[in-house]
């Protein structure tokens, strides 16, 4: 792609020149980075190539009527932005990075984004729609502060000077990841924001399962697996199957018929390594192929270690009987539990009891991957804006 986007920083003189650190920030929820978010919308709903579904998704998420319902209501108080965010992205989801810097921008910041040195064509596609929209001389003010770098990890005094720049980091990664960009130097009052290494779940009523809607809860269930080859943290690894079991061959005949033809039949070598290992720790009672589809049953009160759980496509069904089951497996590393046939509050009263440590979001069946600003139980609008207090 066009390098005009992406600044390819060999030496720190290549930032220190920017107009980036001479620009004054906008105010929160400026009509102008509207007007620009809500074009990058319009060209990403109009101009994506349907197999970019993620792309679609985002520009979805980037309309004027969603973003104002997600985040006008935090604009009422006097707040300011913290200054200058840097953003780490993730290598296992394409978009992430975009929601995290959408927020801040919202928010008046300006903003580094630390790019991958390596871009999958979706990520190529996103950046040049992101480019094209840019490169418009009235949004010139908001491409002056902001940037997307790449430069080597063997250049020191490069991350240092991108790290020590920041008010606030945005540190999308694994722990290893996370660890290690914590390792860089920073302002005595830099906020850091970390997205670490985390997992999903979904919880399934089976006595609720009929055959009459087992299809639209099977293609619920795919589309929170389905992008990203559930290496997203709110994708579902695992599957609670409560109660009646009697349609779950089927529920799983019809999801596995739902991964369309560009996906080969052949399993992966990962799902084959990740059924194996866990055939020899003998916590599996069954194993079953549907189309790309690997399904595990799990012995019940069988302990998960999902360092086990690579994604690619493989669900673990551990049976339930009671919701309160769930406790012995809610660990602080669980994020997003979506669910279905079962009433919210009895969960909500569930989530309530002491011993649970882990879950940050309770969501419908099929909108595990639906993004909001308040994020692994951060609300990154109060972390990325200063709250001035009037009395």
């Amino acid at each position: 792609m066009d390098k005009s986007l992406v600044t390819q920083v060999t030496n720190v003189q290549d930032l220190s020149t920017l107009n980036l650190f001479k620009s004054e920030n906008f105010r929160p929820y400026d009509k102008l980075v509207v007007a620009f978010i809500s074009e990058l919308s319009d060209r990403l709903l109009k101009n994506t190539d349907q197999n970019f579904s993620e792309l679609v998704a985002l520009g979805f998420w980037l309309r004027e009527r969603s973003l104002e319902k997600e985040f006008k209501p935090y604009f009422s108080s006097l707040r300011k932005p913290v200054g200058l965010v840097v953003h780490y992205t993730p290598a296992n989801v394409d978009t992430m990075f975009v929601y995290s810097w959408i927020t801040s921008l919202i928010c008046g910041n300006k903003n580094i984004v630390k790019l991958s040195s390596l871009l999958s064509d979706l990520q190529r596609t996103l950046l040049e729609n992101i480019q094209y929209v840019l490169s418009k001389s009235d949004f010139s003010p908001i491409s002056n502060t902001n940037l997307f770098v790449q430069f080597d990890k063997s250049n020191n005094a490069a991350a240092d000077t991108v790290s020590m720049s920041a008010d606030a980091r945005i540190l999308w990664g694994g722990d290893e990841s996370v660890s290690a960009i914590r390792q860089l130097p920073i302002k005595p009052r830099c906020r850091d924001i970390s997205f670490s290494d985390r997992y999903s779940a979904s919880v399934l009523n089976g006595n609720s399962l009929t055959e009459l809607n087992l299809d639209d809860v099977a293609g619920r269930f795919y589309r929170d697996i389905h992008p990203f080859e559930q290496q997203a943290c709110s994708s579902p690894k695992i599957l609670f199957w409560q109660g009646d079991a009697t349609l779950q061959s089927a529920f799983f005949k019809s999801l596995g018929d739902k991964f369309n033809d560009k996906y080969s039949i052949t399993l992966k070598n990962e799902q084959f390594i990740m059924a194996q290992s866990m055939a020899v720790i003998g916590n599996i009672e069954d194993a079953q192929i549907y189309n790309k589809l690997l399904v595990l049953k799990m012995s019940a009160c069988s302990p998960l270690d999902l360092t086990f759980h690579n994604g690619q496509f493989s669900i673990w069904v551990v049976p339930i009987e009671e919701i309160k089951d769930l406790t012995k497996y809610c660990d602080e590393k669980m994020q997003t539990l979506s669910y279905w046939g079962i009433d919210k509050g009895d969960l909500v009263k569930f989530l309530t009891g002491p011993s649970i440590k882990g879950i940050d979001r309770l969501i419908p069946l099929g909108q595990a991957l639906s993004f909001s600003s308040n994020w692994d139980g951060y609300s990154l609008v109060d972390q990325l804006t200063r709250v001035i207090s009037v009395e």
